[in-house]
This record gives C-alpha cells, structure tokens and sequence, in this order.
C-alpha cells in the first residue's frame, strides 16, 4: 500500500506556507482595484474632454473634479459618459479620494491649465495634466 511519509507532507506543507507568505501581499485589494478603476475612469475622461474641446472649438469643455467625483460638462451641461454608462458626474469607488478639487476649461487647441491630480485609496496614483492638455499618469 503506498502512502506518503509525514516527511514529504510536513516539506508540502512548508513548500506551501512559502509560497502563500510571498504571493498573498501581493494580491490586490478589492479597494485598490476600485479605486485604480477611478482613475482610470478620470485619465479617460479628461484625454475625451481634450478631444471634444478640439473637435468644437465653439464650446466650453470643463472637467470639474470634487474629493468624491468628476463632472464634463459643454457650455454647462453635463455630458453622457463616452463608454455609455451613463451622464455625468462620474463618482469614485467607495473609500477613494481625488484632490485637488479644480474647474479644467480646455481651449480649441485641447490646452488647459497644468495640474497634478492625486487619487487615494490604500495605494496612490497621480495623473499628469500638461499645459498642451495632454493627459498620463505619472
């Protein structure tokens, strides 16, 4: 009859607790991953405001942010989402935070002023506003 030693299931065992010490801090929290969707959801939203305020130059293009959501808005309106989820504002996941509260106007060159936006959850993550409008996370 062939059975395993308490030898090899003591060394599984030990070769098992190695690997789960080492891969579960890694695992990523269901907030960060909420919150890392926010700022994805914002870089999206302000590259697509870039892009509106240079398609139309006649309209105001804002993207105003608060600490718990964003808005676009032309000429004062608030807009539909571009992925169709829905009009704006987009508000972030729970336990999430944006800063600084601001008011982005995009001219018809897609420019606008230089910010650095900071979203904060467990983990942060900024998102570069140049001058020329271009937006990325740094």
């Amino acid at each position: 009859m062939a059975a395993f030693s308490v030898l090899e299931l003591i060394v599984v065992l030990i070769i098992l607790g190695v690997l789960a010490a080492s891969v579960l801090p890694r695992w990523p929290r269901s907030r960060d991953v909420a919150a890392r969707a926010g700022r994805d959801d914002l870089l999206a939203t302000l590259r697509y405001g870039q892009q509106l305020a240079m398609a139309d130059a006649t309209r105001v293009i804002r993207i105003e942010t608060t600490t718990t959501s964003f808005n676009l808005t032309a000429d004062g309106a608030a807009l539909p989402q571009a992925d169709g989820r829905g009009n704006y504002p987009q508000p972030l996941p729970d336990g999430a935070s944006l800063n600084p509260a601001t008011t982005l106007e995009y001219n018809g060159l897609g420019e606008t002023t230089a910010t650095i936006f900071t979203v904060t959850a467990d983990d942060v993550w900024r998102i570069c506003v140049e001058a020329s409008g271009y937006a990325h996370g740094c």
